[in-house]
């Protein structure tokens, strides 16, 4: 989670035996709001998991442009049944994570390519998100909008904010405005 429960009681100002299950609940909430206005994870997966990319509309000029940040690579597979070793190719960006785009080094003899379908040809296999754990903005975004959807759990006549539905949380149609701020810097451009 991107805050604890620990932090947003102390946000809150609540003790430490007060509404717990629905904190959670409520950072969870939070945390998917975030993910879903940047379209992107801020935290490292517990597990890697495979991506696939089309071999001919994904590449061009030999770099494959990924559709998620990716954190590291486990193994890249290429259309042809192919494993593509970490000498062949280089991440873009090259210093620095996530990565947005794999291209295969021009001194190497490795190609993107596919065999029968391009479609789904190529697999990358890797922990996909932004870092592995959540930068401080994120963390106190995630607090503050906890916190907000806090405060609004019992104004069930009030259309303009959120409201909570037994395990659900209806959100107002817009964010305050702060948040939408402070998750504008890392909105993911698609």
């Amino acid at each position: 989670m991107y805050c604890t429960v620990s932090d947003l009681k102390s946000y809150l100002g609540l003790s430490e035996s007060t509404d717990d299950a629905l904190l959670v609940s409520l950072i969870q909430d939070a945390q998917a709001v975030i993910e879903a206005e940047t379209l992107r994870v801020f935290e490292l997966p517990d597990a890697d998991s495979t991506r696939y990319f089309d071999a001919s509309t994904d590449v061009k000029n030999e770099t494959l442009y990924l559709d998620r940040d990716l954190y590291s690579i486990t193994s890249i597979i290429n259309g042809d049944s192919a494993s593509v070793s970490g000498s062949a190719y280089v991440t873009e960006p090259r210093n620095d994570k996530p990565y947005h785009a794999i291209r295969l080094k021009q001194s190497g003899a490795v190609r993107w390519t596919y065999i029968e379908d391009a479609e789904n040809a190529i697999a990358v296999t890797g922990r996909w998100c932004y870092s592995s754990e959540p930068p401080a903005l994120i963390q106190r975004v995630c607090k503050r909008l906890a916190a907000y959807l806090y405060r609004q759990r019992e104004n069930a006549n009030d259309l303009d904010r959120a409201l909570v539905v037994g395990n659900a949380t209806v959100l107002p149609q817009q964010l305050p405005q702060d948040i939408r701020n402070d998750l504008q810097a890392f909105k993911r451009l698609v």
